[in-house]
């Protein structure tokens, strides 16, 4: 099978959001190069940016300076997601795309991202237990071996890593834990 036809079936969205010089429009449709602006507009929306576009008088033709340094990090992060789940693919990455998230736009947009992707592989990449917990499967690595693999509560009761984390992360707040007697 050819690059090209592996590639076709990911669509990725790395830490490092990357933004192009050009219009919000034209970063997008980068993920999906025939979208309508009603596409565009509404993966914008599930990603937390419509509002932004909306407050600026050229909306989708607002332009975006070299690697998006007139937007903030999180503004970066769900222009790049948006990107990414514009796409048509089979399995979606999000390398720890939502750490420079607050903790509600971060789970308003999981939330977006659930039905838009349903019936899609899901591939996030996170140092937040937060971000993790929500996971079907968590895969819990340690100097690039897996130590742990299960659901949140699975791992808080069997990986000493994961529940040290998830102390240090939560404040010994572990929603979803079976107590532990």
């Amino acid at each position: 099978m050819r690059k090209v036809d592996v590639r076709s079936h990911f669509s990725v969205a790395l830490q490092k959001a990357q933004i192009f010089e050009g219009t919000v429009r034209d970063n997008i449709k980068m993920g999906k190069p025939d979208a309508t602006d009603e596409e565009v507009y509404k993966v914008l929306g599930l990603s937390k940016m419509a509002e932004f576009v909306d407050s600026h008088e050229e909306g989708l033709d607002y332009i975006l300076v070299g690697s998006g340094q007139n937007v903030s990090g999180g503004q970066r992060q769900r222009l790049n997601m948006a990107r990414t789940v514009i796409k048509k693919a089979d399995v979606y990455i999000f390398d720890d795309s939502f750490s420079a998230l607050d903790f509600l736009t971060e789970s308003e947009i999981k939330e977006n991202y659930a039905t838009l992707l349903q019936g899609k592989s899901r591939i996030v990449a996170t140092q937040r237990i937060s971000t993790a917990m929500s996971a079907d499967r968590i895969y819990v690595l340690d100097k690039g071996r897996i130590i742990g693999v299960g659901t949140h509560s699975d791992l808080l009761s069997s990986c000493p890593i994961y529940r040290e984390i998830a102390d240090s992360q939560l404040g010994g707040r572990k929603e979803g834990a079976h107590e532990e007697k």
